[in-house]
């Protein structure tokens, strides 16, 4: 009995299909990136309110989410200014006015402070 007789030909697949499949591969490289990027970034801007505030890990998470929220600003933005805050001390008026309030109503009973 031949081998040769029972084997099946494969052709390549398309280069075309390849070099998309190579596309869509590098943009998922690129989300994760930013993916990581921005959880790293947020995870130091809890320490920044941590630390500034003298908060648990969650408090700060919810500060940090409230403002965001509040200021509808996206929270990798918002953690990406709070950390440029704490090298530079400068932060824009709206989100250091939103975070003085998220903080201190934090720190007086421990839930969010209302819109007003």
């Amino acid at each position: 009995m031949s081998t040769d007789a029972n084997r099946v030909e494969r052709t390549p697949a398309p280069v075309a299909d390849d070099s998309e499949t190579v596309v869509d591969l590098q943009d998922e490289v690129e989300q994760l990136k930013q993916a990581v990027w921005s959880h790293a970034t947020v995870d130091q801007a809890i320490g920044v309110v941590i630390a500034l505030g003298q908060l648990s890990p969650d408090d700060a998470w919810d500060v940090l989410r409230e403002v965001s929220m509040r200021t509808n600003t996206k929270l990798r933005d918002v953690s990406q200014q709070i950390v440029t805050w704490g090298r530079t001390g400068q932060l824009a008026d709206e989100l250091r006015r939103e975070l003085e309030r998220q903080l201190g109503q934090q720190q007086s009973n421990g839930t969010p402070a209302d819109g007003e």
